[in-house]
């Protein structure tokens, strides 16, 4: 245990200092040595993020899922990662599971929220906002109003394209 331990405060280090390379080979000798332990497979994959390789960050979010099935806190950030990568519709799926296993989580419920925005269904993103108060999170809210305001504009583009077309 102690050399988990040991392991986890490297890979903070590294974290620290923005070295996700470093990070991510600390983590994979872990999981070798642990391949047990969820929370390494979760933190491998928000890394994978970070450099935006999305096949190995979900392929890693997913092992924690598998490796702890009842906590939503993985379908959560398997959610947010596959929002990051606009699969949407699978994101939707991912925090639905999350919501289905602590429905009082804010935050599973304000990414599902975005997931719909970005899946361009305002119907269910405008029901879950109505019904649900939104996160604090300033970085979701952000990201939800450029989305809104890109699908605003995409609908804005299409209007104005069906009316040249008509006219």
């Amino acid at each position: 245990m102690f050399k988990l331990f040991m392991a986890f405060l490297r890979l903070r280090i590294a974290q620290m200092h923005k070295n996700p390379d470093k990070a991510i080979s600390i983590l994979e000798t872990s999981i070798i040595k642990y391949p047990g332990y969820a929370f390494s497979f979760l933190h491998l994959g928000l890394l994978y993020t970070q450099k935006e390789n999305w096949e190995k960050a979900e392929y890693y979010l997913q092992k924690a899922c598998n490796l702890d099935p009842s906590n939503p806190v993985f379908d959560l950030f398997m959610g947010k990662v596959l929002i990051d990568a606009q699969q949407y519709a699978k994101a939707i799926d991912k925090l639905q599971e999350s919501i289905d296993k602590d429905k009082n989580n804010q935050l599973s419920w304000s990414y599902l929220a975005l997931a719909y925005l970005g899946e361009g269904n305002l119907q269910e993103f405008e029901e879950i906002v109505q019904k649900k108060p939104l996160t604090e999170n300033h970085e979701l809210q952000i990201r939800m109003i450029l989305l809104l305001e890109k699908q605003t504009r995409d609908w804005n583009s299409h209007e104005l394209q069906s009316v040249a077309i008509s006219e």
